[in-house]
């Protein structure tokens, strides 16, 4: 969710116009609306450019991959511990996919 709401943010900031907190706000849970109003409401920020919000969505994707990446490797152990070669090969080739999907974030 951090990083569709980083993504709408970012489309609304690099288009000009001002992040709709309303409608980013009904997609967000209790502790995410408490820190969106803290940045939207905190007069001494300072401006955030394009880049670092881009930089912002990068990190929460390369993290959102690697949780993922985890979840395959103890999927695999899983299916060759149960011998299953079929399906090991199928995830082997899932955490190759996402292995480039990473590589190609840095």
């Amino acid at each position: 969710m951090e990083v569709l709401v980083s993504i709408v943010m970012l489309g609304m900031v690099a288009g000009g116009s001002v992040p709709d907190v309303t409608s980013l706000t009904d997609r967000l849970d209790e502790g995410q609306q408490r820190l969106l109003a803290e940045v939207v409401f905190d007069n001494e920020a300072r401006p955030v450019s394009v880049g670092e919000i881009n930089t912002y969505v990068t990190a929460l994707e390369r993290k959102r991959l690697q949780r993922q990446r985890l979840s395959l490797q103890r999927k695999i152990q899983e299916a060759q511990k149960a011998q299953d070669s079929g399906l090991a090969l199928d995830l082997l080739r899932q955490q190759s996919e996402l292995d480039k999907h990473l590589a190609s974030l840095i």
